[in-house]
């Protein structure tokens, strides 16, 4: 590992250090944090815990063959962790809130309507945290980031049929859970 300008600048098979991907792709990072999470100020944040961690994996040792997809690997694992802490506190305030006094502070929100929404999200992501890996990498990088299924498949090593039966797969499960918890129309 080398360093530059107190940065590690490991150098993968392509040529492109981590510092450099990180600093051309955290644009994208950042985005794709906050598609997930909701929030700039998390995107922000877990951005920068995507870099820490990506220096941990290569001080410990960790080969990187691409430094860009590994990036964008450690930041959909950090919004998941950080949608998970955040259900919890969710389900928590729902259940300590009294709902009318939010409902008084918003005119235009129907408590009971937004409570049933944050349920269901919560639902959801257990749901989506239930799918075998390969097929939650490929939903949530086709539904969740936007990618296109041959983006998918490039991204993944794999053929776009591959990930449009792997999308299938995952979006018949989601929807048989959904309508046993009577939550799809």
């Amino acid at each position: 590992m080398g360093e530059k300008g107190g940065l590690a600048s490991v150098e993968p098979l392509g040529g492109v250090s981590l510092h450099a991907a990180f600093v051309d792709h955290r644009g994208e990072i950042v985005a794709q944090l906050r598609r997930r999470t909701g929030s700039q100020e998390a995107a922000e944040d877990l951005a920068q815990e995507t870099w820490l961690r990506a220096l941990q994996a290569v001080e410990g040792g960790t080969a990187i063959d691409n430094p860009v997809h590994f990036l964008r690997r450690v930041a959909s694992n950090l919004a998941i962790d950080w949608l998970r802490r955040n259900r919890f506190r969710a389900e928590w305030i729902d259940a300590n809130t009294d709902h009318t006094l939010v409902a008084d502070c918003v005119p235009d929100l129907d408590a009971e309507r937004a409570l049933q929404a944050r349920q269901a999200f919560a639902h959801l992501l257990v749901i989506v945290d239930e799918l075998p890996q390969a097929q939650r990498e490929a939903f949530l990088l086709f539904q969740g980031e936007g990618y296109s299924t041959r983006e998918v498949a490039r991204k993944l090593g794999v053929s776009p049929k591959s990930i449009e039966s792997r999308i299938g797969r995952a979006v018949a499960h989601i929807r048989q859970r959904l309508v046993k918890l009577d939550l799809w129309p």
